[in-house]
C-alpha cells in the first residue's frame, strides 16, 4: 500500500551524548581536582568549557563546573551549552581553534573579536572580561592544550573562573593560567580524549 512502516534512525543525539559520556568519564579525576583547587584559592566558580560538535555546528559545552561558596555567582551548571560568540570561555577558544571563529561570525548579532585582540590572547595566554556575555559577569579564561606525538598543540578546552563583576579581581589571572598548564601536562598524558 506504500505506506510507510514507521522505520526509525538513531539520530546525532545519540552520538553528542556518548562524546560527553565518554569525554567526562575518562577526564572527570584530571579535571575536578584543579576546579576544586581553583575555587578554594580565589572563592569564585571554575568550569571547563569543550568545544562539541564539528563545524560548522560546533557550540560550547560547559563539561565540569565547580561553584563560587558565594550566594552570588553565575548559574551555569555542568551540561549547560553555551554561545559560542560571547563569554571568556569562548574568546580563548575562538582565539586557539579556526572552527570556533568561524562559528562566532556567523552567529547573529555576534560580539566577534577583531584579529588584534585574538593575537593578545594567544601572546598573553588568557582572557579576562567584564560583561562580555552578560553585563554584571566577569571571567577569565585560559586554553588547555592537547600535545600530540609531533610536537603540535590543539586546544582541548578552556579553563574559566566566573564571578560578579563586582568581585573581578586582577590577581586571580595566575591561578587560573596555572591550573591550564597544570591541566595540559595532564591532558597531554590522556589518549581517550
Amino acid at each position: 500500500d506504500g505506506a510507510d512502516k514507521g522505520s526509525y534512525v538513531l539520530g546525532v543525539e545519540v552520538g553528542r551524548l556518548h562524546q560527553i559520556y565518554a569525554q567526562t568519564d575518562s577526564l572527570e579525576h584530571l579535571v575536578m581536582p584543579v576546579l576544586n583547587h581553583l575555587v578554594q584559592q580565589t572563592g569564585e566558580s571554575a568550569a571547563y568549557h569543550v568545544l562539541l560538535g564539528q563545524a560548522p555546528y560546533l557550540t560550547r559545552l560547559c563539561q565540569f563546573r565547580v561553584d563560587s561558596p558565594h550566594a552570588i555567582r553565575d548559574h551555569i551548571r555542568a551540561g549547560d551549552t553555551l554561545p559560542l560568540d560571547r563569554g571568556s570561555g569562548a574568546r580563548v577558544l575562538q582565539a586557539f581553534h579556526a572552527g570556533a571563529r568561524e562559528v562566532a561570525l556567523r552567529c547573529a548579532g555576534a560580539k566577534v573579536l577583531d584579529d588584534a585582540l585574538l593575537e593578545k590572547i594567544r601572546r598573553d595566554g588568557y582572557f579576562a572580561a567584564i560583561g562580555d556575555r552578560l553585563g554584571e559577569v566577569a571571567g577569565i579564561s585560559a586554553p588547555v592544550f592537547r600535545h600530540h606525538a609531533d610536537d603540535t598543540l590543539e586546544i582541548a578546552a578552556a579553563l574559566t573562573l566566573t564571578m560578579p563583576a563586582h568581585r573581578m579581581n586582577p590577581d586571580h589571572v595566575r591561578p587560573v593560567l596555572e591550573g591550564a598548564v597544570q591541566l595540559s601536562k595532564a591532558v597531554g598524558r590522556t589518549t581517550a580524549l
